[in-house]
């Protein structure tokens, strides 16, 4: 058993005391550190790119790209059809509406799923493979529309087409000649109306889309 006299208790106290003060003075000094202006000025910067590329919408993940990316191939499929059928029958005939007029909802009946972001919608026309051609599609479409009335599109597709318009409307980078595309087309009144088409069509020629 051990007897501990005044001399060593005193001892052992001092030995604490010394200790705690050693760590507090790291802590301060840890502290002082997170607070300097250069770590407040990198954290600020984090969070505020962070904030304004979600408000922007300009965050894209791969489930995007991949929709983008089917996107531009589906249209320089379809839009040679389209612009034939425009054409030759003055009027559309075949499925080709969710090419024409993307939204950032993909189609209920289009299988590739395709879509844009309010990112991907403004460099979709520009798309060197695509844009020109997507561009005289949506214009011989209003010289149509004006011409003959709404019928010129099924109405299954006017849904698509109400909504393309308000949300390429919306984006404040679209080029002078889609603004052009959706003052015309908003003119008139597209029926939303109609009997929708199931989430997943059994067969793609189900609708008119």
């Amino acid at each position: 058993m051990f007897i501990c006299t005044g001399r060593v208790i005193s001892a052992l106290q001092s030995m604490l005391k010394c200790r705690a003060g050693r760590e507090s003075s790291q802590l301060v000094t840890d502290y002082a550190s997170l607070d300097s202006p250069q770590v407040k000025i990198q954290g600020s910067f984090s969070h505020e790119s962070a904030s304004e590329m979600q408000a922007s919408g300009s965050v894209e993940n791969e489930s995007d790209k991949r929709a983008y990316d089917r996107l531009v191939a589906q249209q320089a499929k379809s839009l040679p059809t389209a612009k034939h059928e425009l054409t030759v029958y003055r009027k559309k005939r075949s499925h080709w509406a969710w090419y024409a007029f993307p939204t950032d909802m993909a189609g209920g009946c289009d299988f590739e799923r395709t879509r844009v972001t309010s990112t991907s919608a403004v460099r979709l026309c520009h798309a060197q493979t695509t844009a020109e051609s997507w561009r005289e599609v949506l214009e011989l479409i209003c010289d149509l529309v004006e011409e003959k009335g709404l019928a010129v599109l099924p109405v299954v597709d006017h849904r698509r087409i109400k909504h393309s318009i308000s949300f390429w409307k919306s984006l404040e980078d679209a080029p002078p000649w889609m603004k052009s595309v959706c003052e015309r087309l908003d003119k008139f009144h597209w029926n939303d109306r109609h009997l929708r088409a199931p989430p997943r069509c059994v067969t793609r020629f189900c609708c008119p889309c």
